[in-house]
């Protein structure tokens, strides 16, 4: 059974995708690959936000019968503190369009992210899974 995570908690959970010592990545709670600790470098809450630095992402390209197309990063909505930083933000990829709703539920070793919104055709679901299994 998955726990599921209203808006208010989406900024701040996240599911470890890697074992303690091995490099890890998290999924945040909005889709967001965040967390970074690779290379023996720890980097909870670590933010790649720097001058031409943009985070990876998982983005999708929509078309509908008429050929209107749409494509948006797979990450759900931004808070209005997120902008409250020395230059204007402190989030990655802060310009690209993202979708208004987004959902969490997790149960280790998975963690679903389910995105939304009006505009796009399609409801989208990432899930993410931990092969470490604590023991």
């Amino acid at each position: 059974m998955l726990k599921s995570y209203d808006a208010d908690h989406l900024l701040n959970i996240a599911l470890p995708l890697g074992g303690i010592g091995t490099g890890t990545v998290s999924l945040g709670g909005r889709g967001e690959l965040r967390d970074w600790e690779i290379m023996n470098v720890p980097g909870k809450g670590y933010s790649t936000v720097v001058k031409g630095n943009d985070a990876p992402f998982f983005a999708i390209y929509t078309r509908d019968e008429q050929g209107v197309s749409l494509t948006k990063a797979l990450l759900g909505p931004l808070y209005d503190s997120e902008y409250q930083d020395k230059e204007g933000r402190s989030v990655n990829n802060h310009g690209l369009p993202r979708f208004r709703n987004a959902a969490f539920s997790s149960t280790y070793p998975f963690g679903l992210v389910k995105l939304w919104d009006e505009q796009m055709p399609v409801k989208v679901r990432l899930l993410g899974f931990n092969p470490l299994i604590p023991g």
